[in-house]
């Protein structure tokens, strides 16, 4: 069953349903006898209220979880730079022994290496080590050693480390994104509820007061989608 895609329910920034948050807060402790006669309490309502709007607040944002991705990518790309390198010096030693179209040069398998996704730059890097590794007495007048296969096996293993710490940003940050969105649905609701509260309560006696508890002039059943995190 495919999973649901959560939205969120207010059209404010996170940071604007913090600040709403507060000021709702401390207008419903001023006029906490007003709410005491609608069955809200300090200890019940506004204490739990002011606690998860701190927690929602303390969540990391978008802005820094997209940054800790980038540089994950980045540290990714540099390795895969690095493993490129490496294929492409062996490539150069092994093609002034043998013809681009022979067999023994096909064995590298590296055509095309330029276009290769990750997977298929690590598959490939593995192969040329493990080739590499099997030729070195044809291969080692051109200074192709063991050395040389390790250093490339090594900078492979490094960059699918890369690649898994890649992914793992992505995935903590698609999950982080989620949460905060939950949260923050969690906290606007009760807003919501306080804000409909004070606004009834004031209607009729206290326009300023009234004013206090609005929170925008957007109807409360919006919802903005939230966009994917690629």
């Amino acid at each position: 069953m495919e999973k649901k895609v959560v939205v969120r329910n207010y059209s404010i920034t996170d940071g604007e349903l913090v600040v709403t948050g507060n000021s709702l807060l401390t207008s419903a402790r001023r006029d906490s006898v007003e709410f005491a006669t609608r069955s809200y309490t300090e200890v019940k309502d506004f204490a739990p209220l002011a606690l998860e709007i701190v927690a929602f607040a303390d969540l990391p944002t978008d802005e820094e979880l997209r940054g800790i991705q980038d540089t994950a990518t980045n540290t990714k790309n540099v390795g895969a730079d690095n493993v490129r390198v490496k294929i492409r010096a062996i490539m150069t030693s092994t093609e002034n022994i043998y013809d681009v179209h022979s067999g023994e040069f096909k064995r590298f398998g590296t055509k095309g290496m330029s276009h290769f996704s990750d997977a298929e730059l690590i598959k490939c890097g593995r192969r040329v080590a493990r080739t590499t590794t099997a030729m070195l007495t044809q291969l080692a007048p051109q200074g192709i050693t063991a050395t040389t296969a390790t250093a490339l096996l090594t900078a492979v293993n490094s960059f699918e480390t890369e690649v898994d710490d890649q992914l793992d940003t992505i995935n903590d940050r698609d999950i982080a994104t989620e949460a905060r969105v939950v949260k923050g649905n969690s906290v606007y609701a009760k807003l919501i509820k306080v804000a409909n509260t004070g606004k009834n309560i004031w209607v009729t006696t206290n326009e300023a007061k009234h004013n206090d508890y609005v929170i925008y002039d957007t109807p409360k059943t919006a919802v903005v989608p939230v966009p994917p995190t690629t």
